[in-house]
């Protein structure tokens, strides 16, 4: 896919003729690849504005100032009530192949935004508060996110559980891009104090990035292809009533690399499939199934595994029914995407799952 960029007029001293220099994005999707998915965990301290700044991206609606775009994330019904997450909930984003974002404003389904995506970002929203702190640290090894993006409020700043956050991210190595978010409750004065407190932390001997942060779309562009090289951390400033900031955060996820070189992606997809279960259900009329992340191999319908350990210590051999991945049926799982399984268990134990 080639897109075109706004050009530039180059010229010395009105020479004639005028010529134009023009910036292409190339992205390449496989052929035996619909889309190319990325999955992005989102961390930061309680009262933040996480699910608001989900709900705003994949919603591509603004907020009312009393949290309505995060009402679409929340699992249970005491999220609703406290405005606190306190499980894993995962929610889309597509882009277009012009670089569009392809939000639930166009889209009613899942399935629709598939089949209209060239890009997938799956996010994955963290609980925030102290207490469900073992639940955040399962979300950020389980799933395996290929990068993470830490909310801080402008108005507080860096507190405890974010910094505990930042360091949960530092210690899987995994990339991190920083969202500043509600600057529109804050003053100019307190808003150079939370980025000057960022900055010092960000820069410090526990951290060693380089902070950047994010002015307008050339920024972005050069912010997502050097954050995994150069330790750079890309920072946003954004406001969820107001809309500030929120294209160059989509300009970014727009051309955000993928989490694997085709090169390693090839190697675990030529090794024996292993499937890691985060969650399990039981839904009527399908039987057991299980949802998680295919670590290498691919998987297909109809395809013998071995699951386990049971309580014995054995593995037993079960068969995948079908397969579904971001809701939408399909034929079969690549190593590094997440899905969910139907199982057949045959004459596995009970609590085998």
């Amino acid at each position: 896919m080639l897109e075109r960029a706004p050009f530039r007029i180059v010229s010395r001293d009105n020479e004639v003729p005028v010529r134009k220099a023009a910036e292409v994005l190339v992205r390449k999707v496989p052929e035996d690849q619909q889309t190319i998915e990325i999955r992005v965990a989102v961390l930061g301290s309680v009262d933040v504005g996480k699910s608001t700044v989900l709900g705003v991206l994949t919603q591509g609606e603004l907020d009312n100032g009393r949290g309505s775009a995060r009402l679409n994330l929340f699992r249970h019904l005491h999220e609703i009530q406290t405005g606190h997450t306190s499980s894993i909930s995962r929610e889309i984003l597509g882009f277009s192949s012009q670089g569009q974002p392809v939000t639930y404003r166009h889209c009613r389904t899942a399935e629709e935004m598939c089949d209209i995506s060239t890009k997938l970002i799956t996010f994955i929203d963290l609980a925030g508060h102290q207490k469900y702190l073992r639940t955040t640290v399962f979300g950020l090894t389980g799933h395996s996110p290929h990068f993470v993006m830490l909310v801080v409020n402008a108005a507080s700043g860096m507190t405890g559980t974010g910094r505990d956050h930042l360091a949960l991210a530092l210690a899987l190595q995994v990339p991190l891009a920083v969202v500043v978010n509600k600057v529109d409750t804050v003053t100019t004065t307190v808003l150079a104090r939370t980025l000057t407190q960022l900055y010092s932390f960000l820069k410090g001997p526990a951290c060693k990035k380089v902070p950047m942060e994010v002015l307008n779309e050339d920024d972005a562009l050069t912010a997502a292809s050097s954050m995994v090289s150069e330790n750079v951390v890309p920072v946003f400033l954004v406001s969820c009533v107001h809309g500030d900031g929120l294209n160059l955060l989509y300009t970014f996820l727009n051309v955000l690399p993928p989490g694997h070189t085709p090169k390693e992606r090839d190697y675990l997809m030529q090794l024996d499939p292993e499937f890691q279960i985060d969650e399990t259900f039981q839904v009527p009329e399908v039987g057991p199934v299980v949802g998680g992340l295919l670590t290498r191999g691919v998987l297909r319908e109809d395809d013998t595994l071995l699951a386990g350990p049971a309580h014995d210590g054995a593995f037993y051999p079960i068969r995948v029914i079908s397969v579904q991945r971001n809701r939408v049926p399909c034929r079969l799982v690549r190593a590094g995407e997440s899905a969910t399984l139907a199982l057949d268990i045959g004459d596995a134990p009970p609590g085998l799952l």
